[in-house]
């Protein structure tokens, strides 16, 4: 029994995942969807799934919903079904998906992309609340327009590829005085209702830009919440906000209110450089990554990068135009100045072109590795067709470097750095470094990861 028993904590409990005891209970389930108060709510519709009738996966992901919900005990998990099914037949809950709101109500959440496994996203940003204008007629609008959040973020569904959503729930400006009695009652009655007739439509619930007073609204709000929930909710300090969603959302889609590149619907694009899918690296404490570009001249040299934690050096420096035996000009220009920040987007107009490196500088971190998450691009010029992926090549340089802060981004004149040198070669055998070393390392072509 005991060896049973820890397979089975050891199984998820979603298809694929089953122990022959989980398996079994779905059989099970399956059975009673004909039999007593399932068999008097026939036909069975839920989440744009039939049930009944031929078995097919989209049905066995939907059951195991309820079963995961009461922990694999069948007449709870049935019951909850019951009782979902009996709920949205008299809220009419599907009909809501396409309702309208007022303004003061349909403000405070939208979708926003999705996260690495395809998840819809959907922002609630709660510090746009007005509690006179959103509770004007009492909760109840609130709550339905909750429900219809959620039923247009389950219509966006595969259930065979993803089966849930995930919530970022932004506290960026709420206060004591928007936290009254009504939108803690109108809180506990949606996270009361989605815990019971939505069950395990939640894949993670992300809190940012908490108050101080979050911690006891939090409590109270979920005290109906089962363990199971709370588990996938992660408070974010406003320091850990863009590391934490980092680990769950590719920057591509994270909002660039939370560190990412994303713009918010209907922004127009902004450069060419937003047509670029970013690349993720891990850099070594004590190492360097570069990013080799060719750029017409006259063309134009975009980038935009972040860190999912802690600052790194950055510069640009381009390889002078030379002659393969001409070792006097085997030389590089600092085009952009060693700064060191967390994020930086920019652009330099290359009136020469020429070869540049995009250089990451993490030598001076003894202990630190940096997650960088970065794209490039090139436009215009005489020859559109440098706009080619990103060369990366990167080192585990052990130089130290003494890193100078510039506060102004800008472009600069280019300057000559004689302790700088590049071979002619594609690959780089002596990379372009941010200060004087007595040493020199090689490199190796390497990709992101």
């Amino acid at each position: 029994w005991r060896s049973a028993r820890t397979r089975d904590d050891h199984m998820s409990g979603f298809p694929h995942d089953l122990s022959p005891a989980q398996a079994d209970l779905l059989d099970k389930f399956h059975a009673r969807l004909g039999e007593g108060e399932l068999q008097a709510l026939a036909p069975l519709h839920l989440w744009g799934v039939t049930l009944g009738g031929s078995r097919t996966p989209e049905q066995d992901v939907v059951l195991l919903k309820f079963l995961r919900a009461r922990e694999f005990k069948l007449e709870p998990a049935v019951q909850q079904l019951v009782d979902t099914l009996k709920w949205r037949a008299s809220y009419n809950a599907a009909a809501a998906k396409d309702e309208e709101f007022p303004p003061a109500i349909s403000m405070l959440g939208s979708f926003h992309k999705h996260d690495k496994q395809g998840r819809p996203i959907i922002i609630n940003k709660y510090g746009r609340i007005d509690p006179a204008a959103a509770f004007s007629e009492g909760i109840d609008k609130f709550v339905r327009w909750c429900v219809s959040l959620m039923e247009r973020g389950i219509s966006k569904l595969d259930m065979c590829k993803v089966e849930d959503l995930v919530f970022i729930h932004d506290y960026n400006g709420v206060s004591m005085s928007k936290m009254d009695k009504r939108t803690r009652q109108a809180s506990k009655a949606v996270t009361e209702l989605f815990t019971h007739y939505y069950p395990e439509m939640l894949a993670r619930k992300f809190f940012v830009n908490v108050p101080w007073f979050f911690e006891a609204m939090f409590n109270l709000v979920t005290i109906t919440t089962s363990d199971r929930t709370k588990s996938k909710f992660v408070v974010c300090s406003k320091g850990s906000i863009k590391e934490k969603l980092l680990l769950f959302i590719d920057v591509d889609c994270l909002p660039e209110d939370y560190g990412g590149f994303s713009k918010e619907e209907g922004t127009p694009q902004g450069s060419v450089v937003e047509e670029e899918k970013a690349l993720e690296v891990v850099i070594d404490s004590r190492g360097t990554f570069q990013v080799r570009k060719e750029v017409p001249p006259g063309g134009e040299l975009v980038w935009e990068w972040t860190t999912a934690d802690k600052d790194i050096g950055f510069i640009i420096k381009r390889q002078r135009d030379f002659q393969e035996d001409d070792e006097a000009n085997k030389k590089v220009d600092v085009v952009i100045p060693l700064v060191r920040a967390s994020h930086h987007a920019s652009s330099y107009v290359s009136e020469l072109g020429g070869v540049y490196y995009l250089v990451f500088d993490n030598s001076y971190s003894v202990l630190n590795k940096k997650n960088l998450h970065y794209r490039v691009a090139v436009s215009g010029g005489t020859s559109e067709s440098s706009r080619t992926p990103s060369a990366p090549e990167s080192s585990s340089s052990s130089t130290s470097s003494t890193s100078a802060t510039t506060p102004d981004n800008a472009p600069v004149s280019e300057t000559t750095n004689p302790d700088a040198s590049l071979t002619a070669s594609d690959h780089v055998t002596s990379p372009p470094t941010s200060s004087s070393s007595s040493s020199s390392s090689s490199v190796d072509d390497a990709h992101p990861h």
